[in-house]
């Protein structure tokens, strides 16, 4: 057979350019990736360091330290409907470094505060709200921002480093942050913080390959009106309405128990810095484990049994904090206790998150999406304050107790005899021009999981 002249070689089909590798990403994405490894580090050193300083500087009692929990969550339940459309008209970029500088200066506040004598309350509640706006709106611009600094081919690959290099951050920094505030006070890993942030700024501004334009502003959204949509699908359908609720009080009830945890840790326990980061460090290891075993227990037991059984199972575990001894002996319980939770939560998580996309029709994913997204920012700060008050009556460990019940009674109302997921048929609410077609857990890292 003679060789292929320039026509043949020409019209025969290329073999696929297999991806790269994540070493081979480029010099943009090894920029982005060194502002995000920089962020997640300070952010993983400092993780508690609000409460710790609340509670061991400035005396703030149970309530209190609920306060800022809620303060955060107020922020982020006002910002989630109108941060998508508000992102989407803008360059990502720019938006990003003043997210990560507005950060920085709250941040760097508190330790210069401190040291003048005049650092208040009422200064770390401002804090807390302004840095959980300033990670939502980093949060948004940044996922807009890499689908256009990666190709697609690539993004697995882009996505799997910035993914575990956030882990293991999450899991090393606490206890590096528990040994600088015992070395240098409890302010100290709010400055390493806010470097952290800057040194972001700077990655992301070195970036040099231009940004593309935004899209021109679209028609106003009615958030209201979309959440309210959402809301009534949810409710006509056997899967999401049980779903739907249990969202709701799972999110409420870790807002719940987590400030009265660093209370128990701090106070009733009186651990001292170095293990206090160790609590907070460790059971994330539970969470990256549960969400490798997720897919493999979910194809031996079946979507539906993995999720109302580790729906179910994940908040007994805990149920050991109210009780625990003081000392060594309590913080290895509660490393334990919250390692085993986390483990199950991460085994439940994907497993929740696939089956309520499943149900749901493409028609109706923006309004049933927006639903769960107001519903949970919307329980957790009102939760939030219920368990400060609840302390204020019963203690820290009684309030936790019921904090703790109601997490494992969340389980109860999850789809246990539904059968096969099904979306919603077209006798429900049909599409809404002016809806639909519109583009769209507690310490840092860990409780996204919780």
């Amino acid at each position: 057979m003679s060789p292929a002249g320039p026509a043949d070689a020409a019209s025969a089909p290329r073999p696929a350019r297999a991806p790269r590798p994540a070493s081979t990403l480029g010099a943009d994405f090894s920029r982005l990736w060194f502002a995000r490894a920089a962020s997640d580090a300070g952010t993983a050193i400092a993780m508690g360091a609000l409460p710790l300083i609340a509670v061991r500087v400035l005396d703030a009692s149970t309530f209190q330290v609920s306060l800022l929990t809620a303060v955060a969550g107020v922020a982020g339940a006002l910002l989630a409907l109108p941060l998508g459309p508000a992102l989407e008209v803008r360059r990502k970029r720019p938006v990003m470094i003043a997210a990560d500088l507005s950060r920085a200066l709250l941040l760097a506040s508190v330790p210069l505060a401190h040291s003048a004598g005049a650092l208040t309350f009422a200064q770390l509640l401002v804090v807390a709200a302004g840095t959980a706006l300033g990670g939502m709106v980093f949060g948004g611009a940044s996922t807009a921002h890499l689908k256009n600094l990666v190709p697609r081919e690539q993004r697995t690959a882009a996505l799997g480093r910035l993914e575990a290099t956030f882990w293991t951050l999450s899991t090393l920094g606490p206890a590096l942050g528990g040994a600088i505030v015992q070395l240098l006070g409890a302010t100290a890993t709010l400055l390493v913080q806010a470097a952290g942030l800057v040194a972001s700024a700077l990655g992301i501004r070195a970036i040099r390959a231009p940004e593309p334009a935004p899209p021109a502003p679209g028609p106003p959204r009615r958030f209201l009106r979309e959440a309210s949509a959402g809301f009534t699908v949810a409710a006509a359908h056997p899967v999401l309405r049980p779903l739907l609720l249990n969202a709701t009080l799972f999110a409420g009830f870790v807002a719940w128990t987590g400030p009265l945890e660093l209370v128990l840790l701090l106070r009733g326990l009186d651990l001292p810095p170095w293990q206090y980061g160790l609590a907070l460090a460790l059971p994330c290891l539970g969470g990256v484990l549960g969400s490798w075993w997720a897919p493999r227990v979910s194809a031996r037991l079946g979507q539906l049994p993995t999720l109302v059984w580790s729906g179910a199972l994940r908040g007994l575990p805990v149920l050991a904090l109210p009780f625990l001894p003081g000392g060594t002996p309590g913080l290895v319980l509660y490393i334990v206790a919250t390692t085993l939770m986390l483990l199950v939560a991460g085994v439940f998580r994907p497993v929740y998150s696939a089956l309520r996309m499943e149900a749901t029709e493409d028609a109706v994913m923006t309004r049933v999406s927006t639903a769960f997204s107001l519903a949970a920012r919307g329980a957790a700060p009102a939760f939030a304050l219920a368990g400060g008050l609840c302390a204020t009556l019963l203690g820290v460990r009684g309030a936790l107790l019921v904090g703790v019940l109601g997490l494992i009674a969340s389980g109860l109302v999850l789809p246990w005899r539904a059968g096969r997921p099904r979306p919603p048929t077209e006798e429900g609410p049909g599409p809404d021009p002016e809806i639909d077609g519109c583009a769209g857990q507690q310490p840092s890292g860990c409780g996204t999981i919780r």
